[in-house]
């Protein structure tokens, strides 16, 4: 059983380490537009965690085990893991995905997408549960008009079809979610016996206690996404290279430079890919030139930190930010000490702004150790350098 993990887990990471260049099977015609995400390069054991999870729900017949959860600050690559995951399944002929937001969210949305694509003809899992089935119509299936509730009516489509189709249900920014919303994710949290769902939801760090408030406690996973690994981002950014014609075994030093200066971090590796594009739109015949891409890769870095210093609820919030990051030892910093730095602008609440620290992904609580650090060493050294600047 572990090997077929194994295989199928090695073989969604081939996938996510080349899928955000693999259009590019050819030098690639020079365009304008951002350059495909590539969030989800590497990342094999969030992928093994989330096609057990699958096989969990296909092997039982339903989705009782709960919500999967996958937290990480803005820029970690959540939502394209999740929808990676869940899209290549798809095309696998595993399951059927339904993605939507938290504020569409509901019982009649979710039956609706059902319905569209099931009446598109093309989900490779109905080529292969029905192949006589290859074109369908809505006259051909057999709905159920009269059923709101979305679990009782995906089970008694498969009961009348005689089918036993396998759910995706994917929820991006999972933080947001309130209301009449929070009540239909509950519903689809605590599953149905003959309706094999799987639901994974992203979100900000907080997004267990905006769960809980919906009386989500438990979950099937939670996976908390840390740093990719920078082998893995050499890679992207070599077979970036190779796509535009360049030699990259003579260049092995210069592009390891440009793998390092991302940290890991999804958004700086998105950066730098997004910059090789913009120096061979602008050059195009050109030599490569490193210190431009590379940059362009720093202020791709510095854009999205002054985005994420310009998120924060009180733009006098960033001072002491910048105070921590310049105090801040290398493993991390205990409450009290944020909490006495932070005492020492009176004119914000201390609580209030440690927890804006955390939702927009400038600082990460430790529990364990109840400490905090700056998840990003390149965001803590560009918030040092401006404290002393």
């Amino acid at each position: 059983m572990h090997e077929r993990f194994e295989k199928k887990a090695e073989s969604l990471g081939k996938i996510a380490c080349s899928s955000p260049i693999s259009h590019f099977a050819v030098k690639p015609e020079i365009r304008t537009e951002r350059p495909p995400a590539c969030h989800f390069a590497g990342r094999k054991d969030e992928l093994r965690v989330l096609q057990h999870g699958l096989d969990g729900v296909a092997r039982e017949g339903n989705g009782k085990d709960g919500v999967h959860l996958i937290t990480a600050p803005q820029g970690f690559g959540k939502t394209e893991l999740m929808r990676h995951f869940a899209r290549t399944a798809e095309q696998r002929g595993e399951a059927i995905h339904l993605d939507i937001r938290p504020n569409r969210l509901s019982d009649a949305n979710l039956i609706g997408i059902f319905k569209e694509k099931i009446e598109s003809g093309t989900l490779p899992i109905i080529r292969k549960a029905w192949p006589d089935r290859l074109r369908v119509s809505g006259a051909e299936w057999i709905f159920r008009p009269d059923q709101n509730d979305c679990l009782e009516y995906l089970a008694a489509f498969n009961k009348r079809n005689n089918l036993k189709l396998p759910i995706i249900i994917t929820i991006d920014e999972v933080q947001t979610i309130f209301g009449e919303a929070g009540r239909c994710l509950f519903s689809l949290h605590c599953g149905h016996d003959n309706a094999p769902v799987m639901v994974i939801c992203n979100g900000l760090q907080h997004s267990r206690g905006v769960l809980a408030k919906c009386g989500i406690s438990r979950f099937a996973s939670h996976t908390a996404l840390g740093l990719i690994d920078v082998g893995y981002c050499r890679k992207v950014i070599e077979i970036t290279f190779r796509q535009f014609g360049l030699d990259t075994d003579a260049h092995e030093e210069e592009i390891t430079r440009l793998a390092a200066n991302t940290h890991g971090f999804a958004a700086h590796l998105q950066g730098q890919i997004a910059a090789i594009h913009r120096f061979y739109l602008d050059h195009r015949d050109a030599p490569v030139d490193f210190t431009e891409i590379g940059r362009g890769g720093a202020q791709s870095r510095n854009s999205y930190y002054e985005g994420r210093l310009a998120s924060l609820s009180d733009t006098r919030m960033s001072s002491p930010l910048r105070r921590i990051a310049s105090s801040m030892p290398d493993e991390g910093m205990g409450r009290g000490d944020i909490q006495k730095m932070l005492g020492g602008f009176p004119e914000l609440d201390a609580q209030e702004t440690l927890d804006a620290y955390i939702e927009k992904g400038c600082l990460r609580h430790i529990p364990l150790a109840d400490t905090f650090d700056i998840p990003i060493p390149s965001f803590r050294a560009y918030l040092a350098g401006e404290a002393s600047g």
